[in-house]
């Protein structure tokens, strides 16, 4: 079964660094088998582009040091697009 997990990053994250965050969403979510990294996205093409609502599970939030959970389903905060400089989107497997 696959589900999406949304991460919104308060600075650009590097390849690398979206590889460690990806870690660190297997190591908080214990029923996951593993976690792929799909996507990033600006702010702005957000909402026009992603499309997967329905199969987000869960909503994090990044601030280059610290993982911090949101909340379940897709929850953006109030003034998201200016608080926020990338959506990361992975793919997770149960």
């Amino acid at each position: 079964m696959h589900f999406r997990i949304v991460v919104l990053s308060k600075k650009y994250v590097s390849s690398s660094e979206a590889y460690r965050v990806e870690k660190k969403l297997e190591r908080r979510l214990k029923k996951v088998d593993y976690v792929d990294f799909m996507k990033w996205y600006s702010p702005h093409e957000f909402k026009q582009k992603f499309n997967e609502e329905a199969f987000v599970s869960c909503t994090f939030s990044y601030n280059g040091k610290q993982l911090r959970f949101i909340d379940y389903g897709l929850k953006l905060p109030k003034g998201w697009k200016k608080k926020y400089k990338e959506i990361l989107v992975y793919d997770a497997h149960i």
